[in-house]
């Protein structure tokens, strides 16, 4: 499978372009929660992350640890009451929509987090890191070229 290979190898699963098509951006607005269903029927803001994970789940809220991973984050990057060497290492994408979650990956929805709002609020309409290192390297190959 090539999920082994890339355990073996260090390779992500699913790269970022996979994934912004995998999944909707997340968005401060996600920590209100999921829509309800009947809104949902009418194909209304069905492209909201909250209501993506949602779909395929039938209790509790968007986990801010999954989302952590989604962005590309360790898991525990935004909780203000985990210790420095309690965050865990980014193990790779989440799996796709309506494809079985990798063993890595925490549940994509939680009953009960604490600070899951907040943690939500603070990762919506951020950038992806490695987002910013394709910036940040190509300045720094101008730069280096000038």
């Amino acid at each position: 499978m090539f999920y082994e290979k890339c355990l073996k190898t260090g390779q992500s699963a699913i790269t970022l372009v996979d994934q912004v098509k995998n999944w909707p951006i997340p968005a401060a607005r996600d920590s209100k929660g999921s829509n309800s269903a009947k809104h949902l029927s009418t194909g209304h803001h069905i492209n909201q992350l909250a209501n993506k994970v949602k779909l395929n789940k039938t209790e509790g809220q968007l986990n801010a640890d999954w989302v952590e991973l989604l962005m590309g984050l360790p898991i525990g990057w935004t909780d203000i009451n985990v210790a420095k060497e309690d965050i865990e290492s980014w193990q790779g994408w989440p799996a796709a929509i309506n494809v079985e979650q990798y063993a890595y990956e925490p549940p994509r929805v939680i009953v009960g987090q604490k600070n899951r709002a907040k943690r939500l609020k603070a990762l919506g309409n951020g950038c992806v890191p490695q987002q910013v290192y394709l910036v940040l390297a190509a300045i720094v190959e101008v730069e280096n070229e000038a």
